[in-house]
């Protein structure tokens, strides 16, 4: 099998993997970039993207709308794009492999942007309605839901601070708790049980998400599993589940406890050469801008490095 060879390969064509991608190429790095969809991933499931700067101007993108921007930008400076999944890496020597099903790549430097799996297990109706009501980020789509009723489920620090951002814009939050308590500090925990805006419903289940083209209401399973349609025109989804894509690294890099790749300062790896960049290394703060700038922060540190080292082959 012939294994064709570049500079750099970015696995994930997200935010993060695309604006690392054109980086190194504008760098003069020869750059291939793989995906198993081009349009795909958290990003390409939002609604509508607002506040990704010079955006708000204009009538705003959808996220699909936004990736396609970002992919011909990295064409433009000569990006190479193929539709393949990967599937394992090789670490151990260099220059660096990179497997899919049909062929194996070769690098000198890489960066891992693959993002974050959601859940397997999709609620009745979500899947139809993402987009349409069904969201998952209050910071990025709150604005569109002023003045409306929303629910939010889940009982993570997450749900809690969420449900406190979107108090900011809607009118009313039915926050759909399966436990009797919250999985976060005790002071946000008790800002969210003390706010007029929000009424929390413990010991619940969501059940179904409602609607013809819209969210209506939602179906929940309260205490002793009663059965109640609660009216809301957005659903906020922070359920368990969520989790980094880096089973296919086979152990070859440091992970945290939940499994998010581990970097520097450079947001290198315990793998010199090797970077990750975007939802993979477990931001707290999931936005498109945070994503970019740790595409533009790999891509940088992976240009002052062959640089250093083609000088030193230079010197000898």
């Amino acid at each position: 099998m012939n294994e064709e060879t570049y500079d750099v390969i970015v696995s994930g064509a997200g935010p993060a993997g695309t604006t690392a991608a054109i980086y190194t190429a504008r760098s003069g790095l020869s750059t291939l970039l793989l995906d198993k969809a081009r349009i795909g991933g958290a990003l390409g499931m939002a609604h509508q993207v607002a506040n990704y700067p010079g955006l708000g101007f204009k009538e705003p993108l959808s996220g699909a709308g936004l990736l396609e921007l970002m992919h011909a930008h990295a064409e433009s400076f000569g990006v190479v794009f193929r539709p393949f999944q990967v599937y394992g890496f090789e670490l151990s020597t260099e220059p660096f492999r990179v497997i899919t099903a049909t062929q194996v790549y070769q690098a000198k430097a890489l960066v891992i942007a693959a993002g974050a799996r959601s859940r397997s297990n999709w609620i009745p109706g979500e899947r139809e309605l993402v987009g349409h009501g069904v969201a998952y980020c209050a910071t990025c789509d709150g604005p569109f839901f002023a003045d409306k009723d929303v629910a939010v489920v889940g009982n993570s620090e997450e749900a809690v601070t969420e449900a406190l951002v979107l108090a900011g814009y809607v009118s009313h939050i039915f926050l759909i708790n399966p436990t009797s308590r919250f999985l976060a500090e005790d002071g946000e925990a008790a800002a969210v049980t003390s706010n007029e805006k929000i009424e929390v419903l413990f010991n619940s289940t969501i059940q179904s998400i409602e609607g013809d083209g819209a969210v209506t209401h939602v179906q929940v399973a309260g205490p002793q599993g009663a059965q109640r349609a609660v009216p809301v025109q957005g659903v906020f989804l922070y359920l368990a589940g969520n989790k980094p894509a880096t089973d296919f690294l086979d152990g070859q890099l440091t992970l945290d406890q939940e499994g998010y790749i581990v970097t520097g300062p450079e947001l290198d790896t315990s793998v010199p050469g090797v970077y990750a960049a975007g939802d993979v290394r477990g931001n707290r703060l999931r936005q498109v801008v945070i994503a970019t700038a740790d595409g533009a922060m790999a891509a940088m540190a992976i240009d002052r490095r062959l640089r250093k080292r083609a000088k030193l082959i230079s010197q000898r």
